[in-house]
């Protein structure tokens, strides 16, 4: 068994046992009368405690192991009533109850350690009004002597499980992960552990009557621990352990630990006691190892680094959410907090293991991913405090990914977003715009808010990307498909790449978007539509070019500077707000100053000379094709051409390419983006404006 798999058994152990305690239903009401909406958990703190806590591990699953656990609950619910009995057994016969009694009590343990497949007030309440159960309960505690039962209520039960899962906590938080193995191996230091949540919980002295009912029928941590066993048997081991490993790693993620670092934002980072000790000990391996064995302990550091990835690099936040007055909302800063505290910590021990053992390997986070799931409100509102911002700026992760409801929403980490965070997003029927009348609609209307540090910011330096869900395309041109925004009622295309059943698009603004089918037709491209009509239209119909005039594109036109700044920066989805160029002919207000400085900050475009860009000078092949490969070796991991001349050979006047345009040139000509005419490139041809069309759409065909 491996490493996780041998951690299983107890700390599902610690999740069952605090589980269990909150969810036993001794109360005559129902949970939610109980202790009021979820609005109001505040007035019943314990109560609050046991449910949050529970919902935090629910939100530190990741998506596979959600999915285990839903499998493990399902098998739970199919179980016939014989193997219910069998599981409760342990339990059970220590009740003096009727044999009707006994199968709803049988009914109910297997409910009850199933809870932590569910961890929802819901199925708590579901459990807390059957009836059943109730009467089976009362039967039991009268049998074992409890006279005042009306006294055990639901928070007295939950004050109960907040400290059995602050004992196990406490147990677990400070011990190294050899440590953990060694009690996942000794079953006696298993039972011994969950007697001791068991002991804890009922030392309260504000629930003697739970404690009279439990300690009269002689029921112990022993029991328990034999009913998980039973229940394993019953289920099936494999589904057992898959999703036990799935709640011992959310529940492990979420304690707090001791080791405790300031990061270079200057926020504190706890980092994950086990997973600090797995790292030292590979670090400790390497005082007197061969350059070989370091090398493979730098491996071995490397992998465990992309566990941790895969452990804490998503989360789940759907318990989390609220819905209040219509608006659904969440704030999942202590998990978020928590899973990139664990990667912070491990890749500063892993970045220390790499350069002792000097080792090239490189570790790529990707994006923290924040799942809600599918939400039934039209107004969507998630929060992040500026800790956790910092954080993430802190981490190894690229972006920071926010998904709903098929919609995902990636924020890039930069110190720009290094506040407080708020994201927004509003949704209606795109039939009800009348700006999209006239226009096959494929998605809903989202209306996209950001605020940082508790300010609305409508644009940003770094651009954000959405990914929007696609509706019927029965009918519609994909490849015709774009991003529009909703402005004075009216719509601008901003393009977008269709990915399966969704469409990507960068954004460096926030306001209403909409995707709809953009036919654009001109009247005057007849010459050139064999080879670069659909190019045209493909273009326009994202907005990335334009024509010259009302239905005149003006095909065989040379293409300026500015123009192709423009088509280049609107194709590829380049744009950044907030930036500005140091050229003296290009003025803050002219339509392509925009442009012209989202491409040279990004290095793409050069000035004709280092303090003038010659907006209104027309750009030759070689020019064009060399603006092209810088893009696509920033947008894309197309890398630069290593034997350039061989390249060029196809080109029978590769020799009068500038030097300076030569690698630009060679990559374009490797990507098939640029083809020549009869064996010759012509680089010092003026381009036109079909050819730019050609040549940018070919460009957009690279992934």
């Amino acid at each position: 068994m491996g490493v996780k798999g041998t951690v299983l058994k107890y700390s599902l152990a610690a999740a069952i046992v605090s589980t269990s305690f909150a969810g036993i239903p001794f109360s005559e009401k129902g949970l939610a009368n109980h202790i009021g909406a979820q609005t109001a958990f505040a007035s019943v703190s314990y109560s609050q405690q046991a449910v949050n806590r529970f919902n935090t591990v629910y939100a530190a699953l990741s998506t596979q192991g959600k999915a285990d656990v839903n499998t493990a609950r399902q098998a739970i619910i199919n179980l016939e009533s014989s193997q219910r009995a069998a599981i409760a057994g342990p339990i059970a016969d220590k009740l003096n109850v009727s044999d009707e009694n006994r199968a709803a009590l049988a009914d109910l343990v297997v409910d009850l350690l199933s809870i932590p497949t569910t961890l929802s007030v819901s199925a708590l309440e579901e459990i807390q009004t059957n009836t059943e159960y109730r009467d089976a309960l009362k039967s039991a505690a009268v049998g074992v002597g409890v006279t005042n039962t009306s006294a055990i209520t639901v928070d007295a039960v939950a004050k109960a499980a907040v400290d059995a899962e602050s004992y196990i906590g406490k147990q677990l938080k400070s011990k190294s992960l050899t440590q953990l193995i060694a009690l996942a191996k000794s079953s006696a230091e298993r039972k011994t552990l969950v007697n001791g949540a068991l002991n804890s919980a009922l030392s309260v002295s504000t629930v003697s009557e739970l404690r009279e009912l439990v300690t009269n029928a002689g029921i112990t941590g022993d029991d328990v621990v034999q009913a998980v066993e039973q229940l394993r048997t019953e289920i099936g081991t494999d589904v057992f352990d898959d999703a036990a490993e799935a709640i011992a790693l959310a529940y492990l993620s979420t304690l707090t630990t001791t080791t405790t670092t300031t990061n270079p934002s200057g926020s504190t980072v706890t980092g994950n006691t086990a997973v600090d000790q797995s790292f030292d000990d590979l670090l400790s391996k390497l005082d007197g190892a061969t350059d070989a064995q370091k090398l493979e302990i730098a491996k071995q550091a490397l992998a465990l680094f992309n566990q941790v990835l895969k452990d804490s690099g998503e989360v789940n936040v759907s318990a989390l959410v609220t819905i209040s007055n219509g608006i659904a909302s969440v704030d999942p800063s202590e998990v978020v907090g928590s899973k990139l505290d664990t990667v912070i910590a491990a890749f500063e021990k892993l970045q220390q293991i790499l350069k002792a053992a000097g080792s090239n390997e490189k570790a790529s986070a990707g994006a923290f991913s924040i799942n809600l799931g599918n939400i039934d409100s039209s107004s969507i509102s998630v929060k992040l405090s500026e800790e956790v911002m910092k954080k993430l700026n802190a981490s190894p992760f690229g972006k920071l990914n926010v998904a709903m409801n098929g919609l995902t929403v990636s924020v890039p980490n930069s110190s720009e977003y290094g506040k407080a965070f708020g994201l927004s997003v509003g949704t209606k029927n795109a039939s009800t715009e009348p700006a999209v009348e006239g226009y096959p609609a494929v998605s809903s209307v989202y209306n996209f808010g950001l605020s940082l540090g508790g300010q609305d910011v409508h644009e940003f330096v770094n651009p954000i990307v959405v990914r929007i869900p696609l509706g019927n395309l029965n009918g519609v041109d994909k490849e015709l498909l774009s991003v529009a925004k909703i402005v004075d009622g009216k719509l601008t295309f901003e393009g977008g790449v269709v990915d399966g059943d969704t469409i990507v698009e960068s954004r460096d603004t926030f306001s209403s978007y909409v995707v709809v089918e953009n036919k654009v037709t001109f009247g005057d491209i007849a010459s050139v539509k064999s080879w670069a009509g659909r190019q045209i239209e493909v273009l326009a119909a994202k907005g990335a070019i334009s024509g010259r005039s009302e239905n005149v594109f003006d095909p065989k036109g040379s293409v300026t500077r500015a123009e192709f700044a423009k088509m280049l920066v609107r194709a590829l989805d380049l744009e950044s707000s907030g930036l500005t160029s140091s050229f003296s002919d290009v003025k803050s207000t002219d339509w392509f100053a925009p442009y012209v400085a989202a491409a040279a900050n990004k290095g793409i475009i050069n000035g004709r000379t280092t303090t003038t860009f010659a907006p209104n000078a027309t750009i030759t092949r070689a020019e064009m094709a060399t603006m092209i490969a810088r893009a696509l070796t920033l947008k894309t991991d197309v890398k630069a051409v290593e034997n350039v001349d061989a390249a060029l050979k196809a080109f029978s006047d590769a020799a009068s390419i500038n030097a300076t345009l030569k690698a630009g040139v060679a990559l374009a000509a490797q990507e098939g983006i640029v083809i020549g005419n009869a064996g010759k490139f012509n680089p010092n041809n003026n381009a036109s404006r079909a050819e730019a069309a050609v040549i940018l759409y070919r460009t957009l065909q690279v992934k």
